[in-house]
């Protein structure tokens, strides 16, 4: 009888391990150092990266963020209060969303949830242990926070959209003059790179791309401290620009049966036919596979998530 006992004890354990181990296990070997992974971040940040994982959040079930280990086609719900269409950082084992426009941290580790910014945001970007972000009741003025909610310190009061970029301890956006401007986070002393553009459109790498005044797409290099005109002026104004990858621009104007897609590489355009990419959104690439939204977001929320 008690030799029967122990096999059934010994049957449960194992039914229980087996039970453990269908349930994903996430760990990491190294650390991002910057929770914003996109290869273009300013683009709304929905989809992020640390290791074998994939985080993202899921227009498809109106709230809530993901994860999918690389490779495969399994997701699990880690998250359910998060924002519609919130964004998404990671760095080290925590993940930081919006939950009631407030910045909330996840530990993977402890599944704790905490609140690190408790006032509404427009954007943020996690880097080194610091959260840089745009309150929304304070324009123009971006501040840093420690990853613990602590340390509240003021950068600047010259952003003149939600649209920053950190790089090597810098903080980069354009001001209410239309000027490019760099902050270094060593002394917080303002450098002017460039005049009359738009706000940042997409960070690449170490280039920004921009739309100026004349209505040409230009692009400044971090390493060269250079300006170069990508696509010249159009005929007419651009209804949508959609930067795919590092290497491909697509862009349309009013006609939305007709877009073009330039490869900066050649320095080519050709008409494209294949996507309405006025419902491509959000596009992301982790180890040259396409992550994007495509659906008619911003219209409704509903978006399907494809991989090319």
């Amino acid at each position: 009888m008690i030799r029967k006992c122990m096999y059934v004890l010994i049957l449960m354990s194992c039914l229980l391990l087996a039970s453990c181990s269908n349930s994903p296990s996430i760990t990491f070997s190294e650390s991002n150092t910057l929770g914003n992974t996109m290869f273009n971040y300013l683009n709304h940040s929905h989809t992020t990266t640390q290791d074998d994982w994939v985080f993202f959040s899921d227009y498809e079930n109106d709230s809530g963020i993901y994860a999918q280990k690389k490779n495969s086609k399994q997701k699990t719900l880690l998250i359910t209060d998060a924002d519609e269409g919130s964004q998404v950082s990671v760095a080290g084992n925590a993940i930081y969303y919006y939950s009631d426009n407030k910045i909330m941290k996840y530990h993977l580790k402890t599944k704790e949830i905490t609140a690190v910014v408790d006032e509404p945001s427009s954007y943020f970007i996690v880097a080194k242990d610091e959260i840089y972000y745009l309150p929304q009741n304070k324009p123009h003025q971006l501040f840093s926070i420690s990853a613990e909610g602590t340390d509240k310190k003021l950068i600047t009061s010259d952003v003149y959209s939600y649209m920053f970029a950190y790089h090597q301890d810098s903080i980069y956006f354009v001001n209410p003059d239309h000027q490019f401007v760099s902050v270094s986070l060593a002394d917080l002393q303002p450098a002017i790179l460039g005049e009359n553009v738009n706000p940042v459109m997409s960070m690449i790498g170490k280039d920004f791309y921009f739309l100026d005044f004349e209505g040409h797409i230009v692009r400044y290099s971090i390493d060269e401290s250079s300006w170069t005109t990508v696509i010249p002026k159009a005929k007419e104004m651009y209804k949508k620009i959609v930067f795919f990858d590092e290497d491909t621009i697509f862009y349309s104007f009013h006609d939305p049966s007709i877009s073009y897609k330039f490869t900066i590489s050649a320095n080519s355009t050709v008409e494209y036919k294949d996507m309405n990419i006025f419902e491509l959104h959000y596009p992301n690439v982790i180890d040259g596979k396409h992550y994007y939204y495509n659906g008619p977001i911003p219209f409704h929320p509903k978006a399907k998530r494809e991989t090319l």
